[in-house]
């Protein structure tokens, strides 16, 4: 199996690995230098001018006494505002983590108490830190609502992310070119999950790809398509990050650093959303 930069069948040419890690953290609003820098910041560099504005929670959780069919959710509503950068708004649900810009994140610990109704009163929690924030305010129909937020470095998942990139860029098969086998599962065509065998050419020019089970041969460009470089997978991580996926599992190489297997659920409300891959039997040439 020969790599090649040219359009042939069961090839396809994806964009240079640093056009996409630029990119991937272009949109969580980081700095072009993050990998080189991330790894080396500490919580006095990273949480800094930062504050939340708590403007509402929804609760739809379950009474305490009555029986529900499910258990309901309930989620905090936040205005982030940070030095040099436009307030945005994001939501927070009980028990559920979400990526700031400037690279750190918050996690909803407690809405005490349940049930409630929408809270249509502000307000505004002290600076965060790596300690624990809290608040209360008077509510349209709850007397009184507790939220408590933990905002903190990256968890190890994202530096793991970091690392997993950096061991990469110094193995060189970037430069070299490598192959690896994958699988995929989801709820997708028969065509895009079966296992195959990928090889990936000198600065990802260019993928070919052959099935490993039987029927054995090329896979087609449209199935193809569906199937990840390694860059793809940091990038298809880094973006179910800065979404906010409801969960995100990644474990990595601990020679090479590309993510061996990923495990993606987008929003724990929709069925049949979420994707797995698994990467193994790397060869760089």
């Amino acid at each position: 199996m020969k790599s090649s930069g040219e359009s042939l069948p069961g090839t396809i040419a994806p964009p240079p690995l640093l056009d996409q890690m630029l990119t991937l953290f272009a949109s969580l609003g980081l700095p072009p230098d993050t990998l080189s820098h991330m790894s080396e910041l500490t919580p006095e560099e990273i949480v800094h001018a930062t504050t939340l504005e708590l403007t509402g929670v929804t609760d739809n959780r379950c009474p305490i006494g009555a029986q529900c069919i499910t258990d309901g959710k309930a989620t905090a509503m936040l205005t982030v505002r940070q030095e040099m950068i436009v307030p945005y708004k994001i939501e927070v649900g009980l028990g559920r983590a979400v990526l700031l810009q400037r690279g750190y994140e918050v996690s909803c610990e407690e809405i005490t108490p349940r049930p409630g109704a929408l809270v249509s009163s502000v307000l505004v929690s002290t600076s965060p830190s790596t300690e624990l924030v809290e608040g209360s305010k008077t509510g349209a129909e709850q007397s009184e609502y507790r939220v408590r937020l933990r905002v903190a470095l990256p968890t190890e998942r994202m530096n793991g992310l970091v690392q997993g990139v950096l061991k990469w860029v110094k193995s060189n098969a970037m430069v070299r070119g490598y192959e690896f086998s994958q699988r995929r599962m989801c709820f997708c065509p028969q065509a895009t999950i079966r296992p195959v065998r990928l090889d990936v050419s000198a600065w990802s020019q260019g993928v070919q790809g052959v099935y490993e089970d039987p029927p054995n041969g090329a896979v087609p460009p449209e199935a193809l398509a569906e199937y990840k470089t390694v860059g793809d997978l940091f990038l298809l991580l880094t973006q179910a990050y800065a979404l906010n996926a409801d969960r995100v599992e990644a474990s990595y190489d601990p020679v090479f650093g590309y993510p061996n297997r990923i495990y993606i659920d987008q929003s724990a409300d929709m069925a049949d959303d979420d994707v797995m891959y698994e990467a193994y039997a790397l060869k760089i040439k």
